[in-house]
């Protein structure tokens, strides 16, 4: 539970709306299609990205917990659910444009095809 000065200290819901508006924004969506139909979907990832103080480890959590790309998991089993804890280029590096995300690889991602994730931001 927060405590009083927390609570005070969060913005009214009038302030979030003030500052981001009613509904989600989400970009990309015309990107879907073109990801999905680019290479083998056993092979696609959907992972995070964005800057420091952002909810990066909030989505990420959400994601571990609701999602799951079935063609992955049917091609490497159940435990291998195609989702990953931060891009390969590093959850919180800028994305730079397509070359550095092709070349700046977290020691952990070095193999993982850049263009085979699907950023969450």
């Amino acid at each position: 539970a927060l405590d009083a000065d927390t609570m005070r200290d969060l913005p009214t819901w009038a302030e979030v709306v003030d500052l981001y508006g009613p509904e989600p924004r989400i970009f990309g969506l015309d990107q879907c299609k073109p990801f999905q139909q680019h290479s083998d979907l056993a092979d696609h990832f959907v992972s995070t990205a964005g800057t420091f103080n952002s909810g990066t480890n909030l989505l990420a959590e959400y994601l571990i917990a609701n999602c799951h790309m079935q063609d992955r998991m049917d091609k490497y089993g159940g435990f291998n659910r195609g989702v990953r804890w931060q891009v390969p280029w590093g959850k919180h590096s800028p994305p730079g444009n397509k070359q550095f995300r092709d070349l700046h690889k977290t020691t952990k991602d070095k193999d993982v095809d850049a263009n085979n994730i699907l950023p969450g931001v």
